[in-house]
């Protein structure tokens, strides 16, 4: 049977010579495992993104330059990569036959670097055929640690096929390995199976009109997730975080938390996808434990053989 271990050869010597060698070996094939099932989701989730039927461009808010898209944003401007890196934001979504200006009033970017909170807003693009496409579209601000925007998360949604786009979301969220759920005012509405495998309670009990999200929190972590929902609500963006969950059975889950401000039926809805990370913490820990104790035993034969000099 192939089995992974950790390898940590060394040079055991006495009055400065060689007398032998010491190896320590470790089998990490349970962490391997889990590294390679951390890539598969890294992988899964990046797959994720380019197959949402969702429109994406990461824009830079001091020129309006596109430094980042999905392939949907590629398909509902039929344009190539080239067309779209590195050029505005206005002159490859607007009418090809005017000339190109700088996002107006009513573009969300604009309404962004002006508030500093996310704006949602109903727009007209246009494709590379000059075809008219009627969109809902978001402007998200991505801060750098001093709170700068360094960034914009452009985000629009052909919302003459919103029927289809709900129905592919539904199919993609099921399929996920992922918890995904859709929340109002504290109350989960939408729940794939994930979330029942995972904390154990029903859809139907999820969905309850009774039923309240902070259930699935930990005590430890109602205040940071009642924060970001707040913050959301106030059309800031917020970065993932990690929380503790609690399971049906009252065991806990340590697991990071996606969520996003968006309009769903003409209402503020909360779209988060929440990552179970509690074996790969503790493949982590080991490690660190790990780490520490091989210290530990290379001071001890430090001092072991100074002694013996």
């Amino acid at each position: 049977t192939s089995r992974w271990a950790e390898v940590h050869p060394s040079l055991l010597t006495k009055d400065g010579n060689p007398v032998g060698a010491q190896v320590i070996m470790r089998d990490v094939t349970e962490r391997k495992d889990a590294e390679e099932k951390l890539r598969s989701l890294n992988e899964f989730n990046e797959n994720v993104i380019d197959s949402i039927a969702d429109s994406l461009l990461v824009i830079d808010p001091n020129d309006y330059r596109i430094t980042g898209f999905n392939e949907a944003a590629l398909k509902r401007l039929m344009l190539r990569k080239e067309d779209l890196m590195g050029k505005t934001c206005y002159e490859t979504t607007h009418h090809r036959s005017t000339p190109c200006e700088p996002p107006l009033q009513i573009c969300p970017i604009q309404g962004v670097l002006k508030t500093g909170k996310t704006v949602t807003v109903e727009h007209t693009h246009f494709d590379k055929g000059n075809n008219e496409i009627f969109v809902e579209v978001s402007a998200h601000p991505v801060r750098n640690q001093e709170g700068n925007i360094v960034q914009l998360v452009y985000l629009s949604r052909d919302i003459t096929e919103r029927t289809e786009s709900e129905e592919k979301f539904r199919v993609l969220a099921e399929q996920s390995p992922n918890m995904i759920f859709m929340n109002k005012m504290g109350k989960v509405f939408y729940a794939n199976k994930k979330c029942e495998e995972i904390v154990g309670y029903r859809t139907e009990e999820l969905c309850s009109p009774d039923f309240k999200f902070l259930t699935l929190i930990a005590p430890e972590s109602i205040d940071q997730v009642k924060s970001t929902f707040r913050r959301h609500m106030e059309g800031e963006y917020v970065t993932p975080y990690e929380c503790t969950l609690l399971t049906k059975e009252g065991k806990r889950i340590t697991a990071i938390i996606a969520t996003n401000l968006i309009t769903y039926k003409g209402e503020k809805t909360i779209l988060g996808m929440i990552t179970d990370i509690t074996e790969r913490k503790k493949v982590e820990e080991e490690k660190s434990r790990l780490l520490h104790d091989l210290h530990q035993r290379v001071k001890e034969l430090n001092c072991f053989y100074g002694m013996s000099r």
